[in-house]
């Protein structure tokens, strides 16, 4: 039994330039306060509540994708962020 070496595919490239992308266009709504707002603070803050209602949003969507609770889904995603955000908080962020 012969060992086949791995190869980079056409598929692998095409995941690739799509995690790029993926990757780049959901740092853009963190991005938008601080171009609005002098202060910095401010727009952290901002840019921190618009990250946590898209966390909600896209666990409420996986919970009706699961055929769960999506408001249960959406809430639990939602207080994880929020931990997240307490944590950075908490350490001078």
């Amino acid at each position: 039994m012969a060992i086949e070496h791995p190869r980079l595919r056409k598929e692998d490239v095409y995941g690739a330039i799509a995690s790029f992308w993926l990757v780049s266009l959901s740092a853009i709504p963190a991005v938008i306060p601080f171009l609005l707002f002098s202060d910095r603070i401010v727009a952290l803050r901002v840019s921190n509540l618009i990250l946590l209602a898209i966390l909600f949003l896209v666990g409420f969507r996986v919970g009706k994708v699961a055929h769960s609770n999506p408001w249960v889904v959406g809430s639990t995603v939602l207080v994880a962020g929020l931990v997240m955000v307490a944590i950075v908080m908490a350490l001078g962020g």
